[in-house]
């Protein structure tokens, strides 16, 4: 099945073994949560209704923000977030 992308999916196996992968190289880095995460978190995330997606993006916005990184994304949602700095690849 391809997604919207046009992208084949993949089992969870096979996404543990890219991620697996993806860790090994010298060039990928990695960071713990920042102090402040939750609550920018929860102020991007703080909907009345339910919306998975925004949860994630909140999260993944949050944590640029609060770690003080460009987020790059071809996910035009994240424009959602003003004090976002944004690298939009759309």
């Amino acid at each position: 099945m391809a997604s919207q992308y046009g992208v084949d999916a993949i089992s969870n196996r096979k996404a543990f073994e890219f991620l697996e992968t993806l860790m090994r190289r010298s060039n990928v880095g990695f960071r713990d949560e920042p102090p402040n995460l939750l609550p920018r978190w929860k102020s991007y995330a703080d909907l009345a209704t339910s919306s998975p997606k925004r949860w994630m993006d909140a999260y993944l916005a949050a944590f640029a923000v609060e770690a003080g990184l460009e987020l790059v994304s071809g996910d035009t949602a994240f424009k959602a977030f003003a004090d976002l700095p944004l690298k939009s690849l759309v």
